[in-house]
């Protein structure tokens, strides 16, 4: 309950001195809450999220300061998104040389277990972002099966949970080509998700891989945490079957447009067919809203 109040209220609140004076007397597993939750700058995490993690460790170092004869917790390592730092600083941690984040927290840190397991998995996470970007770049994006779908004549619909007014002039359709647009919801909240969503009843696909795309012409409002999921169009007279996710992911969008794998993992969804599929966010964008 705590944790889904903090990532509900701490990204409004403003950092001030008042509040870190009672930050600092806190319990720790409250100081990561606070410390990896607060809005530090309204674009930290998209102008340098590397400088947004720093500050975020020079904060955990500050709620340190009198308790020198005290370990680092290992509930710290949580407050922070290490795969922003450089492999490079990575690498030297993981080998045991963690001085680059001893200057920023003010004081030593003994590497844990759990430490250099987060280090494999950040560097693990630097190289799927390359290997993503990179091919990215190698392949010209194409238009998708449902762009096909339409261009064959069938019934392909496109809905949104809410719509921007900017998009009135323009056919929903757009959305299934990989050019930039403006194209997107409102800003929605926690309790109402924000959600695009696409069906064709005529045909039945099994999914493989899906494309998705930063659909705003500047850098803002990023999505960066969503998940994509798939059920059959009803029939006439029938209720819509539940959603069943496909892929759940917490990464930032490109503006090239990516085509991701959806994983095999032996679930009943790998052989399924669906003709109705959506992508629903499930946290907020880099500037802290919920537009889809």
């Amino acid at each position: 309950v705590v944790a889904k109040l903090a990532t509900r209220c701490l990204p409004q609140v403003v950092l001030s001195n008042s509040l870190w004076k009672r930050v600092g007397t806190a319990q720790f597993s409250n100081v990561v809450l606070v410390v990896k939750h607060l809005r530090l700058t309204p674009l930290d995490e998209v102008l340098d999220p590397k400088l947004a993690e720093e500050c975020r460790l020079r904060l955990l170092g500050e709620s340190f300061k009198d308790k020198e004869d005290v370990a680092m917790p290992d509930c710290f390592i949580d407050a922070i998104r290490w795969e922003v730092f450089p492999s490079q600083t990575l690498k030297a941690a993981f080998f045991g040389d963690l001085r680059y984040f001893e200057e920023l927290l003010g004081r030593p840190w003994q590497r844990s277990e759990r430490m250099t397991k987060v280090l494999v998995d950040a560097l693990a996470r630097r190289c799927e972002c390359l290997e993503t970007r990179l091919d990215v770049k190698l392949r010209t994006p194409q238009a998708g099966l449902f762009a096909k779908f339409l261009e064959k004549g069938l019934d392909v619909k496109i809905s949104l949970s809410t719509q921007l007014s900017c998009m009135a002039r323009a056919p929903l359709h757009v959305l299934l080509q990989p050019t930039r647009k403006v194209f997107g919801t409102l800003s929605q909240s926690e309790d109402d998700l924000p959600w695009i969503e696409i069906s064709c009843p005529e045909v039945l696909v099994r999914a493989s891989a899906v494309g998705l795309q930063h659909g705003w012409s500047d850098n803002g409002h990023r999505c960066r945490a969503f998940v994509v999921e798939a059920r059959k169009c009803p029939s006439e007279g029938q209720e819509a079957t539940s959603w069943k996710p496909l892929l759940q992911m917490e990464r930032l969008l490109l503006d090239e447009g990516e085509v991701i794998q959806i994983p095999s993992d032996g679930t009943d969804c790998e052989a399924e067919v669906f003709n109705n599929f959506r992508v629903r966010m499930t946290g907020r964008t880099t500037a802290y809203t919920w537009h889809s």
